[in-house]
């Protein structure tokens, strides 16, 4: 959806939060800030997106603050007005809500024309050593 909808204007976020289940993938659940940015760069590698990666403080506020879910899914107009949230992404409701707001794309992109390669995560990422070689302290990091 990106390509087809980045051309008019429209941007995509993809808000790393906490890890439900971070063994699921082979990582560790980070400690602190720095850890859970490792996370970050490695899924923007491993995922190959072109989103905007954002990244929740280790509090979670942002998480919070728009409603614990661990999938969800949210459409801001330009003015920052929230005018879709959804507790369970679905990319199928997503085209229709965007078809609404913006309008049909000729020849939408398909999930099959996207080349996504799922790869294990890095040593950093998921091995038993901190990035540092310490125990890991709690940070307190901002979004």
């Amino acid at each position: 959806m990106q390509r087809d909808y980045a051309p008019r204007g429209v941007k995509f976020y993809y808000i790393y939060k906490s890890l439900e289940h971070p063994g699921n993938n082979g990582y560790k659940r980070p400690l602190t800030l720095t850890e859970r940015l490792l996370h970050v760069k490695e899924a923007k590698q491993r995922i190959g997106s072109e989103f905007i990666w954002l990244c929740d403080n280790m509090q979670n506020e942002f998480n919070h603050a728009l409603g614990k879910d661990p999938n969800s899914e949210f459409i801001v107009d330009p003015d920052g007005k929230l005018v879709v949230q959804r507790q369970w992404s679905n990319p199928d409701q997503l085209r229709d809500d965007l078809v609404r707001l913006v309008g049909a794309v000729e020849n939408p992109t398909a999930a099959s024309d996207i080349d996504v390669r799922f790869r294990p995560p890095a040593e950093d990422a998921a091995g038993d050593e901190r990035p540092d070689g310490n125990p890991s302290q709690p940070d307190q990091g901002n979004l």
